[in-house]
């Protein structure tokens, strides 16, 4: 086709490109851009605006039906909240026990805790506090419980050293994890603040980047919350100036909030 017509298909060749476009991809087709993020929508599937209710009854049509489906969707949320209001709590594993303390009558009676008390919680924890002060619940070292966690942990710290003390080149995980650690320890006291944020890398972290004063460590705690790691790092600096700060950022969570370097 091109040749017949005088045209090569070269970069720089407008016409013959077109062409060739044209002749595989098929003719274009209008679009109406609509909002609220719907994209390009071809005129021929809404070939009226439907947001404006009244401009073609196909346009009723369609608002309608969004106007239905949000109120389904309404609807079974207040139907999914009352079900976790009515359910939640109330079917607790066998030979457990717990006990509630709200300030709602009411919310005590749909809960059926085995233990129902009634007041600001505060309150009831002060009181329940005073009348064991003479004999509390206490687990000692000698409980087999806690004997067996204890040695569970003992277990694990002696297989981590192990790992640690190796010289692994290039580096695994563990040998920059025990070079910082030592670095870390160094500084005596003050001691840094350490921020640990990652996957492995805060997990692993809380192993073995052990601290040696009281608030000196920050992490994303029990939900793990990637890209907090560098903002700790900027407000741990301004809040105790007299200390180091010392980041250990895993390869996502740097990712996250990378940016914050700049600020560093």
């Amino acid at each position: 086709m091109l040749p017949e017509e005088g045209l090569a298909l070269e970069d720089g060749n407008f016409e013959a490109n077109e062409k060739v476009f044209k002749a595989i991809m098929g003719p274009e087709h209008p679009v109406r851009v609509r909002t609220q993020d719907f994209g390009d929508i071809p005129s021929r599937y809404f070939p009226h605006s439907t947001t404006d209710p009244g401009s073609s009854s196909r346009g009723n049509t369609i608002f309608d039906r969004v106007v239905r489906l949000e109120e389904v969707v309404q609807t079974l949320q207040s139907e999914m909240k009352q079900f976790m209001n009515n359910y939640q709590g109330q079917h607790l594993p066998p030979r457990s026990s717990n006990m509630h303390a709200r300030s709602n009558v009411a919310k005590i009676e749909l809960r059926k805790p085995y233990l129902g008390l009634v007041g600001d919680a505060a309150t009831v924890l002060d009181l329940i506090n005073r009348e064991i002060k003479d004999d509390p619940f206490f687990l000692g070292k000698s409980n087999p419980w806690v004997a067996a966690i204890s040695k569970k942990a003992k277990d694990n710290v002696v297989k981590m050293e192990i790992q640690l003390a190796k010289d692994v080149v290039p580096f695994n995980f563990l040998t920059p994890m025990r070079i910082i650690r030592d670095a870390i320890l160094a500084q005596g006291s003050p001691a840094p603040i350490l921020v640990s944020e990652g996957a492995n890398t805060m997990d692993v972290g809380r192993a073995v980047l052990g601290h040696t004063e009281l608030r000196t460590r920050l992490d994303a705690g029990t939900w793990g919350t990637m890209g907090v790691g560098l903002g700790y790092c900027i407000a741990a600096a301004v809040a105790s100036p007299d200390r180091l700060v010392v980041a250990v950022e895993g390869d996502s969570s740097f990712g996250f909030s990378a940016m914050e370097v700049e600020v560093l």
